[in-house]
C-alpha cells in the first residue's frame, strides 16, 4: 500500500479529534477496550485493522498495520496533527473563558438589571446585583425565583412571550414590574431568546424609568396648567408660525371674535383684521416682529365673525432656538374698544366744556365791562357827595355815603377779578418778563397791607435769610401773587397774630417764598375745594369780605409763570402758602439790576 492510498483512506475518518490516546500495544481508547474498537478493512487485498473510538461526540481514528515502518510515519503525522488540534481547542477555550469574564464584568457593573430566565417556566438562572437593588431584593437571592413573580401585571408576560416566539427579540418595551414592597416600578424591557445548556432562555435587560416617568408626569401637569391658563385667561391669546398663520388660539380668543377653532387654525392672522391693520401687519408688523422678536402695545383692529370691528392693543414675544431659528410665538391682545369709545366721549365732552368755558369767559368779560362803566359812575358820584358834604350833612348821610363807596369799591374789585379770571381761562393774558430784585417787591406788598394789619394788631415780618438773588419773571404778576397771599394771611388771621414772609433757596436752583400765618387754618375736609372759584369754604356769611377767586387766580398765574405753588394748613394753628420760582436764568446785567431797583423804587 503506497502513501497516497493510505492518505485517502485516512480522510475517511474525522479530522477533528480532541486528543491522541492510542499508541501501538495499548489495550483501551477513551473508555473502550482495544478489541471493541477494531474493525477490518481490506485495501488492495491487504487486511487493515482500524481502531474506532468516540469521545464527546468527536470521532478519533488510528490505523494499525503490520507494516511498522509505514505506521511509524503515520503516527508522527497523527501526533503533530493532534497537537495542533489540542492547541486550537485550548485557544478557543481561553477565548470562551475571556468572553464569559467580560460578560460577567459588564453584567455585574451595569446600572441596568440584567437577568437570564428559562423560557419554559420563567425560572431565573442569573440576575446581576442591579436587578436585586432595583426590585428591593436581597442581593444574591433572586436566582431560583420565577421571573413572572416580578411582573406588576402578570398577564403582561404572555403577550411578551408570544412576541418573542415570533420575532426572537423585544426592545424597549414599557411595562410595570413589582418591587418586593409591592409598589410598581416602570421600566423599559428588552429581551432576546437564545439556547443555554440545550434549552431556550431569555436574556433580559431592564432600565428603570421611574424618574423619567415622574418628570413626564410633572411636565404633563405643567402643560395641563399652561393649557388651562392659556384657554381661560380673560384676554385674547394666539400663536403664529413664521409665515403668519395661526397655530394656536385661546378659547377666549375664539369666543370673543365668534369663530370656531377649525375656522381659524392654519389661516393667516391678517384674515381677521380690517384693511388698514391687514396692510400694516403684512408690510411692517409681522416682518418687524420676526426681526426684533418682540412687539408692545401695537394698535390693531380685528373683525368679529358678525362683522363688528374692535380696537385692540397687541403685544407679542417670539421664541428662537440656540441657532436663532423660529420656534414659536405668543401674542396677547387686549380689547380696548370700550376705552376708545370712552376716550372719544371724553374728547367730545372736553371740547364741549372748552366751548362752554370760552363762552362763559366771553360772557363774563362782556358783563364785567358793561358793569364796570356804570359802577365807576356810581363811585364817582359817591365821591362827589362825600366832598360836597363839608361837614354839613348828618352823620347818617355820611354813613350812607361811606357804605356806597365801600360797597362800590368791593364790587369793582370783584368785577376786576372776574374779568381777570375770564381772561386767564380764555388764554388772553399777556406776560412781560423782566429781571428785578424780589426783596423790593416784598417790601412794597408789606406796605400795601400794613394799615389793615395794624388795625387787627397783626405783626408783619420779612425774613430773607440774607441778600436775595435777582429773579426773571413777570414782575406785575409776581407782585399780584405775593400781595394776594399776604392779604389772605392778614385777612384770615386772629387779633394779635402774625404773618411772616420767609425766603429759602431750593435745589434747581429755585427760590421759595413762604407766607406763614397764625390764623384759623383750613379744615382737612375743605382743603380740596380751596382753589375752586367763588368758594369761600363756609365764610360767605362772615364779617370778612372777599370774593373767593383770589387763590384761583394765584394758582393759574403760578402755572402760567411755570412756578410751583402749594400750601400746608392745620385747623386752629394757621397756614403756610408757598410760591416757588426758578433761578435758572441768565445773570442780569448791571443795567438790568439798576432798572429793577428803579422800578421797585
Amino acid at each position: 500500500m503506497d502513501y497516497h492510498k493510505f492518505k485517502n483512506l485516512f480522510k475517511f475518518a474525522t479530522m477533528v479529534p480532541i486528543g491522541l490516546a492510542l499508541l501501538f500495544g495499548l489495550t483501551s481508547v477513551v473508555g473502550q477496550t482495544l478489541a471493541e474498537g477494531f474493525v477490518n478493512i481490506r485495501v488492495q487485498g491487504v487486511l487493515m485493522p482500524i481502531l474506532m473510538g468516540i469521545s464527546s461526540g468527536t470521532i478519533i481514528s488510528f490505523l494499525v498495520t503490520r507494516n511498522r515502518r509505514l505506521l511509524a510515519g503515520q503516527l508522527e503525522i497523527e501526533r503533530n496533527l493532534a497537537q495542533n488540534l489540542a492547541d486550537l481547542v485550548a485557544e478557543r477555550t481561553a477565548q470562551l473563558s475571556e468572553s464569559e469574564e467580560k460578560f460577567r464584568l459588564i453584567a455585574e457593573t451595569s446600572p441596568n438589571a440584567i437577568s437570564i430566565s428559562r423560557v419554559s417556566d420563567g425560572l431565573l438562572r442569573y440576575a446581576n446585583p442591579a436587578s436585586s437593588k432595583m426590585l428591593g431584593v436581597e442581593n444574591g437571592t433572586m436566582v431560583g425565583r420565577r421571573a413572572q413573580d416580578f411582573y406588576f401585571n402578570p398577564e403582561e408576560r404572555a403577550p411578551l412571550m408570544a412576541r418573542l416566539q415570533e420575532t426572537g427579540l423585544i426592545q424597549n418595551n414599557e411595562i410595570l414590574l413589582k418591587k418586593v414592597d409591592g409598589s410598581p416600578l416602570p421600566v423599559l424591557f428588552s429581551a432576546a431568546v437564545a439556547d443555554f445548556g440545550g434549552e431556550p432562555h431569555l436574556f433580559i435587560e431592564v432600565i428603570d424609568i421611574s424618574e423619567r416617568k415622574l418628570a413626564e408626569a410633572a411636565l404633563a401637569e405643567s402643560e395641563s396648567r399652561h393649557r388651562k391658563l392659556y384657554n381661560e385667561t380673560p384676554v385674547m391669546l394666539h400663536s403664529i408660525a413664521a409665515d403668519g398663520t395661526i397655530t394656536r388660539e385661546s378659547d377666549f380668543w375664539l369666543a370673543h371674535l365668534g369663530y370656531d377653532r377649525d375656522e381659524v387654525i392654519g389661516k393667516s392672522i391678517t384674515d381677521f383684521q380690517d384693511e388698514q391693520s391687514k396692510e400694516y401687519s403684512r408690510n411692517d408688523g409681522i416682518p418687524q416682529f420676526l426681526e426684533n422678536g418682540v412687539r408692545s402695545n401695537v394698535p390693531l383692529r380685528f373683525v368679529k365673525k358678525n362683522g363688528e370691528v374692535i380696537d385692540t392693543l397687541l403685544s407679542a414675544l417670539l421664541e428662537r432656538d440656540e441657532d436663532g431659528n423660529f420656534l414659536g410665538s405668543l401674542s396677547v391682545i387686549l380689547d380696548i374698544t370700550a376705552q376708545k369709545q370712552t376716550e372719544a366721549a371724553l374728547v367730545e365732552a372736553e371740547a364741549t366744556a372748552q366751548q362752554a368755558s370760552a363762552a362763559k369767559s366771553e360772557f363774563l368779560s362782556s358783563v364785567s365791562h358793561e358793569l364796570r362803566t356804570p359802577l365807576n359812575a356810581i363811585l364817582g358820584f359817591g365821591q362827589l357827595l362825600e366832598l360836597d358834604m363839608d361837614g354839613e350833612a348828618s352823620e347818617e348821610h355820611q354813613s350812607h355815603v361811606r357804605h356806597i363807596l365801600e360797597s362800590g369799591g368791593h364790587l369793582l374789585q370783584l368785577i376786576n377779578q372776574v374779568l381777570e379770571l375770564s381772561q386767564i381761562e380764555a388764554g388772553k393774558i399777556s406776560l412781560s418778563l423782566e429781571t428785578f430784585d424780589p426783596e423790593r417787591v416784598l417790601e412794597e406788598c408789606k406796605d400795601m397791607v400794613q394799615e389793615r394789619a395794624r388795625e387787627n394788631q397783626i405783626a408783619l415780618t420779612i425774613n430773607t435769610g440774607g441778600k436775595l438773588p435777582f429773579i426773571t419773571t413777570d414782575k406785575l404778576r409776581f407782585r399780584q401773587i405775593i400781595l394776594n397771599l399776604l392779604s389772605n394771611g392778614v385777612k384770615y388771621n386772629r387779633t394779635g397774630g402774625s404773618v411772616t414772609i420767609n425766603c429759602e433757596r431750593k435745589a434747581g436752583p429755585r427760590l421759595r417764598f413762604n407766607i406763614i400765618d397764625t390764623g384759623f387754618g383750613i379744615p382737612k375736609d375743605k382743603q380740596d375745594a380751596l382753589f375752586e372759584p367763588f368758594n369761600r369754604l363756609g365764610r360767605e356769611s362772615g364779617e370778612i369780605d372777599g370774593t373767593g377767586i383770589g387763590l384761583t387766580i394765584t394758582a393759574h398765574l403760578m402755572e402760567i409763570l411755570d412756578g410751583d405753588f402749594g400750601f400746608e394748613s392745620e385747623e386752629d394753628k394757621g397756614s403756610t402758602f408757598w410760591a416757588e420760582f426758578s433761578l435758572d436764568a441768565p445773570a442780569p446785567t448791571a443795567e438790568a439790576v439798576d432798572a429793577g431797583r428803579a422800578s421797585a423804587d
